[in-house]
């Protein structure tokens, strides 16, 4: 990256802007909070702009439910040369990078060809040698306040938090599918050391049991990698059939988004889904540990979040700051905290 900056002259924001792209590589969490508050803002700034945006493989599901771009270019980010020419290809006048840690996103800039590059600074990762102008990423404040850090370099002004809808047709769909009262439950974090940020099995297998004695369903959200263990967990779970639903990898993400509109509440780990719930600004409780919910907790006043009590318990970043013999917290997070903070959001009696 060094070397990079030492051939590549600085530049400036151009005086007349007709291109501004937007890579977002990181999770489908990260997307939420960069590009769903980013756009608006941008076409404001830019009137006359188009707007592009480079996703990866991995979110690039998200972008329909986001406010819409003018180009959605999906990098094959297992093949670096490709990924440039695609980039090159398209001759941005502005190129923001919203990746914080991975340096694939700084090394795509470089070589981008676009007139003015911006990205974070990020501490221990080099990165910021491939920009014309960075923002120094700070682990002190929520993440969206570094992607707010981040616009204002090219005179966008602050943005609102994310906000989405579904579409109609995944609307319509879970319409027909689901008429009871639910709560929906995500237990499933991804990325590195996923199973740090998971809640226990069996609290999880307790928590639905107080809910379905209170007359709602229980609906299990996951990926299809998770399906095998939803189906587990569900099996375990002692309450008449069809009351406790795992829906594993069965639905897209613009039809879960229409699953959890539809829902009396959201239980979710850290992880994309929760950013998704809090998108829709739904009732939820999202279980922190070891992420900080001063860094990553969900953008809504419904949201209660809590984190499990003694000990070092919110010290993520950037999600790969372990120390070695680290051991999973979040047991000591227990089910009556979270069914205090359901009760605050739902019609729940005392018994539950």
């Amino acid at each position: 990256m060094a070397a990079l900056s030492l051939v590549t002259p600085k530049s400036r924001v151009p005086q007349r802007v007709s291109n501004v792209g937007l890579i977002a590589l990181g999770a489908i969490g990260d997307t939420i909070l960069s590009v769903g508050p980013a756009v608006p803002v941008l076409r404001k700034a830019f009137p006359e702009a188009s707007i592009s945006l480079f996703t990866s493989r991995a979110n690039s599901g998200i972008a329909p439910l986001l406010p819409p771009c003018d180009r959605l270019t999906i990098l094959p980010i297992s093949d670096p040369l490709r990924s440039v020419r695609l980039l090159r290809s398209q001759k941005q006048d502005i190129l923001i990078d919203f990746t914080a840690w991975p340096r694939i996103g700084a090394l795509l800039s470089r070589l981008s060809g676009a007139k003015f590059t911006l990205g974070f600074e990020t501490r221990g990762q080099h990165r910021h040698f491939a920009f014309d102008a960075t923002v120094r990423h700070s682990d002190q404040i929520h993440e969206f306040e570094n992607y707010v850090n981040l616009l204002s370099v090219v005179g966008a002004e602050r943005p609102s938090w994310p906000r989405i809808q579904p579409s109609e047709a995944a609307r319509s769909k879970i319409r027909s599918e689901w008429s009871r009262q639910y709560v929906v439950f995500h237990p499933w974090a991804s990325g590195f050391k996923k199973e740090m940020r998971e809640w226990p099995i069996g609290h999880w297998q307790i928590l639905a049991q107080a809910l379905v004695r209170q007359d709602f369903d229980v609906v299990f959200t996951g990926g299809p990698a998770d399906a095998e263990t939803s189906r587990e967990l569900v099996a375990g779970i002692d309450v008449p059939p069809g009351r406790a639903i795992n829906v594993a990898g069965k639905y897209s993400i613009d039809e879960t988004a229409a699953l959890l509109e539809a829902s009396s509440c959201v239980v979710s780990v850290n992880t994309g889904i929760m950013h998704l719930a809090a998108a829709l600004d739904l009732p939820m409780v999202a279980l922190h540990g070891p992420t900080n919910p001063v860094r990553w907790g969900p953008l809504s006043k419904r949201a209660c979040s809590i984190s499990p009590r003694g000990g070092e318990t919110a010290f993520l970043n950037l999600g790969f700051e372990y120390p070695e013999d680290f051991e999973s917290c979040m047991h000591l997070l227990s089910v009556e905290e979270v069914l205090a903070c359901l009760r605050e959001r739902m019609d729940l009696r005392e018994s539950a």
